[in-house]
Protein backbone atom coordinates (compact mmCIF):
# COMPACT_ATOMS: atom_id res chain seq x y z
CA UNK A 1 0.00 0.00 0.00
CA UNK A 2 0.97 3.58 -0.64
CA UNK A 3 0.01 5.69 2.44
CA UNK A 4 1.64 9.04 1.68
CA UNK A 5 -1.78 11.06 1.53
CA UNK A 6 -3.84 12.60 4.46
CA UNK A 7 -5.20 11.34 7.65
CA UNK A 8 -8.53 9.50 6.33
CA UNK A 9 -7.55 9.50 2.46
CA UNK A 10 -7.76 6.25 0.99
CA UNK A 11 -4.77 4.14 0.26
CA UNK A 12 -3.65 3.13 -2.97
CA UNK A 13 -2.81 -0.79 -3.56
CA UNK A 14 0.93 -1.30 -5.11
CA UNK A 15 1.45 -4.64 -5.65
CA UNK A 16 0.60 -8.66 -4.37
CA UNK A 17 3.30 -10.19 -3.85
CA UNK A 18 3.59 -13.67 -4.41
CA UNK A 19 1.11 -13.45 -7.69
CA UNK A 20 -1.67 -15.66 -6.65
CA UNK A 21 -4.10 -16.74 -9.90
CA UNK A 22 -7.26 -15.31 -9.78
CA UNK A 23 -7.08 -13.15 -6.70
CA UNK A 24 -9.09 -10.43 -6.54
CA UNK A 25 -8.86 -7.50 -3.65
CA UNK A 26 -11.43 -5.09 -2.84
CA UNK A 27 -9.25 -2.18 -0.86
CA UNK A 28 -10.82 -0.08 1.83
CA UNK A 29 -7.90 0.84 3.96
CA UNK A 30 -7.40 4.51 4.51
CA UNK A 31 -4.55 6.23 6.35
CA UNK A 32 -4.25 7.09 10.02
CA UNK A 33 -2.11 8.85 11.95
CA UNK A 34 1.70 7.90 11.80
CA UNK A 35 3.27 6.02 14.86
CA UNK A 36 -0.48 4.29 15.38
CA UNK A 37 -0.96 0.13 14.97
CA UNK A 38 -1.20 -1.85 11.29
CA UNK A 39 -5.30 -1.90 11.82
CA UNK A 40 -5.71 -3.21 8.21
CA UNK A 41 -8.16 -6.45 8.15
CA UNK A 42 -7.87 -9.14 5.23
CA UNK A 43 -11.55 -10.78 4.76
CA UNK A 44 -12.97 -13.75 3.23
CA UNK A 45 -12.92 -17.32 4.13
CA UNK A 46 -10.05 -20.74 2.88
CA UNK A 47 -10.76 -21.29 -0.90
CA UNK A 48 -12.41 -17.47 -1.13
CA UNK A 49 -10.56 -15.80 -4.12
CA UNK A 50 -12.70 -12.41 -3.19
CA UNK A 51 -10.99 -10.58 -0.21
CA UNK A 52 -11.74 -7.33 0.81
CA UNK A 53 -9.13 -5.41 3.12
CA UNK A 54 -10.58 -2.52 5.49
CA UNK A 55 -9.05 -0.66 8.22
CA UNK A 56 -6.34 1.78 8.74
CA UNK A 57 -2.72 1.37 8.40
CA UNK A 58 -0.32 4.50 9.66
CA UNK A 59 0.58 7.78 7.65
CA UNK A 60 4.15 7.35 6.33
CA UNK A 61 6.04 7.30 3.21
CA UNK A 62 7.05 4.88 1.04
CA UNK A 63 4.83 1.30 1.04
CA UNK A 64 3.44 -0.39 3.56
CA UNK A 65 2.69 -4.07 4.02
CA UNK A 66 -0.03 -6.13 5.51
CA UNK A 67 0.07 -9.77 5.28
CA UNK A 68 -2.28 -12.28 5.04
CA UNK A 69 -2.86 -16.09 4.24
CA UNK A 70 -3.05 -18.21 0.79
CA UNK A 71 -6.93 -18.85 -0.49
CA UNK A 72 -5.76 -22.39 -0.87
CA UNK A 73 -1.84 -23.46 -0.40
CA UNK A 74 -1.72 -26.78 -1.66
CA UNK A 75 -3.17 -25.42 -4.68
CA UNK A 76 -0.61 -22.39 -4.70
CA UNK A 77 2.44 -24.51 -4.37
CA UNK A 78 0.77 -27.10 -7.70
CA UNK A 79 1.33 -23.75 -9.33
CA UNK A 80 4.42 -22.43 -8.13
CA UNK A 81 6.07 -25.43 -8.44
CA UNK A 82 4.68 -25.91 -11.86
CA UNK A 83 5.83 -22.48 -13.34
CA UNK A 84 9.16 -23.71 -11.74
CA UNK A 85 9.43 -26.43 -14.28
CA UNK A 86 7.82 -25.34 -16.89
CA UNK A 87 11.08 -22.54 -16.39
CA UNK A 88 13.46 -25.33 -16.62
CA UNK A 89 12.15 -26.83 -20.12
CA UNK A 90 9.02 -28.81 -18.81
CA UNK A 91 5.66 -28.98 -20.41
CA UNK A 92 3.13 -26.90 -19.50
CA UNK A 93 1.60 -28.91 -16.46
CA UNK A 94 -1.66 -29.06 -14.99
CA UNK A 95 -2.27 -29.00 -11.15
CA UNK A 96 -5.66 -29.37 -9.32
CA UNK A 97 -5.83 -29.83 -5.27
CA UNK A 98 -8.61 -31.72 -3.97
CA UNK A 99 -10.30 -30.08 -0.73
CA UNK A 100 -11.40 -33.78 0.72
CA UNK A 101 -9.87 -37.19 1.36
CA UNK A 102 -7.66 -38.81 -1.88
CA UNK A 103 -8.27 -42.47 -1.64
CA UNK A 104 -5.41 -43.09 -4.13
CA UNK A 105 -2.64 -41.31 -2.41
CA UNK A 106 -0.84 -45.16 -2.28
CA UNK A 107 -0.51 -44.36 -6.14
CA UNK A 108 1.75 -41.26 -5.60
CA UNK A 109 6.32 -40.77 -5.87
CA UNK A 110 7.84 -39.18 -3.28
CA UNK A 111 9.75 -36.47 -4.63
CA UNK A 112 10.97 -34.56 -1.54
CA UNK A 113 10.13 -34.79 2.13
CA UNK A 114 9.26 -31.95 4.79
CA UNK A 115 9.41 -32.38 8.90
CA UNK A 116 7.60 -29.31 10.44
CA UNK A 117 8.88 -27.28 13.01
CA UNK A 118 8.06 -28.42 16.65
CA UNK A 119 4.77 -27.27 18.14
CA UNK A 120 6.41 -25.45 20.49
CA UNK A 121 8.21 -23.58 17.90
CA UNK A 122 5.33 -22.82 16.06
CA UNK A 123 3.44 -21.27 19.30
CA UNK A 124 6.90 -19.06 19.86
CA UNK A 125 6.80 -17.95 16.64
CA UNK A 126 2.75 -17.29 16.76
CA UNK A 127 3.24 -15.40 19.63
CA UNK A 128 5.72 -13.43 18.60
CA UNK A 129 4.42 -12.15 15.59
CA UNK A 130 1.19 -12.68 16.40
CA UNK A 131 0.05 -14.11 13.19
CA UNK A 132 -3.47 -15.72 13.23
CA UNK A 133 -3.36 -18.21 10.49
CA UNK A 134 -1.22 -20.04 12.27
CA UNK A 135 -3.20 -19.22 15.65
CA UNK A 136 -6.63 -20.62 13.89
CA UNK A 137 -4.62 -23.79 12.96
CA UNK A 138 -3.40 -24.87 16.41
CA UNK A 139 -6.92 -24.64 17.65
CA UNK A 140 -8.04 -26.73 14.90
CA UNK A 141 -4.83 -29.37 15.75
CA UNK A 142 -6.56 -29.11 19.45
CA UNK A 143 -9.85 -30.16 18.49
CA UNK A 144 -8.41 -33.11 16.06
CA UNK A 145 -5.79 -34.87 19.38
CA UNK A 146 -8.56 -34.47 20.86
CA UNK A 147 -11.19 -36.85 18.91
CA UNK A 148 -12.53 -34.34 16.81
CA UNK A 149 -12.27 -33.98 13.18
CA UNK A 150 -10.10 -30.91 13.70
CA UNK A 151 -12.52 -27.83 13.50
CA UNK A 152 -13.02 -24.93 15.11
CA UNK A 153 -15.57 -25.92 17.00
CA UNK A 154 -14.19 -29.20 17.76
CA UNK A 155 -10.92 -27.14 19.45
CA UNK A 156 -13.01 -24.77 21.03
CA UNK A 157 -14.89 -27.57 23.38
CA UNK A 158 -11.39 -28.94 23.59
CA UNK A 159 -10.54 -25.78 25.47
CA UNK A 160 -13.42 -25.47 27.22
CA UNK A 161 -13.09 -28.84 28.93
CA UNK A 162 -9.27 -28.13 29.77
CA UNK A 163 -10.59 -25.08 31.76
CA UNK A 164 -13.14 -27.16 33.35
CA UNK A 165 -10.71 -29.84 34.18
CA UNK A 166 -8.28 -27.34 35.92
CA UNK A 167 -11.14 -25.97 38.12
CA UNK A 168 -11.93 -22.82 36.41
CA UNK A 169 -15.23 -21.51 35.66
CA UNK A 170 -15.72 -22.20 31.54
CA UNK A 171 -18.60 -19.79 32.03
CA UNK A 172 -16.11 -16.84 31.62
CA UNK A 173 -15.64 -17.64 28.76
CA UNK A 174 -17.33 -17.62 24.56
CA UNK A 175 -14.90 -18.24 21.99
CA UNK A 176 -15.93 -18.50 18.28
CA UNK A 177 -12.47 -18.84 16.71
CA UNK A 178 -8.64 -18.67 17.07
CA UNK A 179 -7.09 -15.98 17.15
CA UNK A 180 -9.31 -13.60 18.57
CA UNK A 181 -10.17 -11.19 15.52
CA UNK A 182 -14.31 -12.03 16.09
CA UNK A 183 -15.68 -9.17 18.28
CA UNK A 184 -18.09 -11.79 20.14
CA UNK A 185 -15.09 -13.44 21.42
CA UNK A 186 -15.62 -12.47 25.35
CA UNK A 187 -12.98 -13.50 28.75
CA UNK A 188 -12.57 -12.01 31.81
CA UNK A 189 -8.96 -11.16 32.52
CA UNK A 190 -9.66 -12.58 35.99
CA UNK A 191 -9.93 -15.89 34.26
CA UNK A 192 -6.65 -15.68 31.91
CA UNK A 193 -4.66 -14.55 35.16
CA UNK A 194 -6.39 -17.49 36.54
CA UNK A 195 -5.42 -20.15 33.61
CA UNK A 196 -1.67 -19.01 33.51
CA UNK A 197 -1.12 -19.64 36.92
CA UNK A 198 -3.04 -23.16 37.04
CA UNK A 199 -1.42 -24.13 33.52
CA UNK A 200 1.94 -23.40 35.32
CA UNK A 201 1.42 -25.51 38.16
CA UNK A 202 1.79 -28.29 35.80
CA UNK A 203 5.20 -27.93 34.14
CA UNK A 204 8.21 -25.46 35.45
CA UNK A 205 7.11 -22.12 34.91
CA UNK A 206 10.09 -21.46 32.22
CA UNK A 207 8.21 -23.74 29.69
CA UNK A 208 5.61 -21.51 29.34
CA UNK A 209 7.80 -18.21 29.52
CA UNK A 210 9.39 -19.62 26.62
CA UNK A 211 6.34 -19.84 24.58
CA UNK A 212 5.96 -15.80 25.19
CA UNK A 213 8.04 -12.93 23.82
CA UNK A 214 10.02 -11.01 26.58
CA UNK A 215 8.57 -7.17 26.66
CA UNK A 216 11.14 -4.60 25.23
CA UNK A 217 13.08 -7.25 23.50
CA UNK A 218 11.05 -9.49 21.17
CA UNK A 219 8.37 -9.53 18.76
CA UNK A 220 5.02 -7.51 19.00
CA UNK A 221 5.73 -6.48 22.82
CA UNK A 222 10.01 -5.17 21.71
CA UNK A 223 8.35 -1.50 22.52
CA UNK A 224 7.30 -2.26 25.63
CA UNK A 225 8.74 -1.81 28.79
CA UNK A 226 11.71 -0.12 27.30
CA UNK A 227 12.61 2.17 29.49
CA UNK A 228 11.35 0.26 32.45
CA UNK A 229 13.20 -1.06 35.13
CA UNK A 230 11.05 -4.64 34.53
CA UNK A 231 12.23 -4.32 31.51
CA UNK A 232 13.47 -8.46 31.04
CA UNK A 233 11.14 -9.72 33.66
CA UNK A 234 7.81 -9.86 31.72
CA UNK A 235 6.98 -12.53 29.26
CA UNK A 236 3.90 -11.52 27.46
CA UNK A 237 1.14 -11.87 24.76
CA UNK A 238 -0.18 -8.39 23.30
CA UNK A 239 -3.21 -8.11 21.80
CA UNK A 240 -4.54 -4.99 19.79
CA UNK A 241 -7.40 -3.69 18.19
CA UNK A 242 -8.98 -0.13 17.79
CA UNK A 243 -9.48 1.44 20.98
CA UNK A 244 -8.61 -2.18 22.42
CA UNK A 245 -4.85 -2.62 24.28
CA UNK A 246 -4.39 -6.19 26.43
CA UNK A 247 -1.29 -8.27 27.62
CA UNK A 248 -1.65 -11.41 29.40
CA UNK A 249 1.55 -13.29 30.73
CA UNK A 250 3.94 -13.59 33.37
CA UNK A 251 6.11 -11.27 35.06
CA UNK A 252 9.25 -12.09 37.55
CA UNK A 253 8.89 -9.51 40.37
CA UNK A 254 11.83 -8.11 42.32
CA UNK A 255 11.22 -10.99 44.55
CA UNK A 256 12.32 -13.39 42.31
CA UNK A 257 8.95 -14.49 42.60
CA UNK A 258 6.86 -15.19 39.38
CA UNK A 259 3.07 -14.38 39.32
CA UNK A 260 0.40 -14.18 36.19
CA UNK A 261 -1.09 -11.31 35.06
CA UNK A 262 -3.81 -10.10 32.58
CA UNK A 263 -5.14 -6.26 31.46
CA UNK A 264 -7.66 -5.98 29.21
CA UNK A 265 -8.41 -1.75 27.92
CA UNK A 266 -11.02 -1.66 26.28
CA UNK A 267 -13.29 1.10 24.38
CA UNK A 268 -10.28 3.56 25.46
CA UNK A 269 -10.49 7.30 25.04
CA UNK A 270 -6.31 7.23 24.09
CA UNK A 271 -5.70 9.21 21.46
CA UNK A 272 -3.75 6.14 19.96
CA UNK A 273 -1.86 2.92 20.69
CA UNK A 274 1.19 4.54 22.46
CA UNK A 275 -0.44 6.92 24.80
CA UNK A 276 -2.59 3.12 25.87
CA UNK A 277 0.64 1.78 26.31
CA UNK A 278 1.95 3.97 28.54
CA UNK A 279 -0.95 3.43 30.77
CA UNK A 280 -0.77 -0.33 31.05
CA UNK A 281 3.03 -0.16 31.55
CA UNK A 282 2.33 1.60 34.68
CA UNK A 283 0.21 -1.42 36.30
CA UNK A 284 2.58 -3.87 34.76
CA UNK A 285 5.13 -1.73 36.58
CA UNK A 286 3.77 -1.97 39.76
CA UNK A 287 3.32 -5.73 39.37
CA UNK A 288 6.52 -5.75 39.29
CA UNK A 289 7.72 -3.49 41.93
CA UNK A 290 5.26 -5.53 44.62
CA UNK A 291 5.52 -9.10 43.24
Amino acid sequence: FYRDGSVGDMTRLDACAPFIPNLEIENEVTIDSAGTDDNAYIYGGPYTYQKRIVGTIPQGKGRYKVKGSLPDPPLFMGYRLAKILETDGAEPLNYITLQHRDDNKESRIMIVSYTSPTVGTIIRYANDRSINVYSEALLKTVGKINGGRGSDVDGIAAIRNYISRLGLDDRSIHMEDGCGLSSRNLMTPGLMAAFLRQVATTEDVSVFTSLLPMAGYDGTVRSLLQNSPAKGNVWVKSGSMEKILTYAGYCRGISGRYVSFSIMLNASSGRDTRANRRELEKIIEIIYRYS
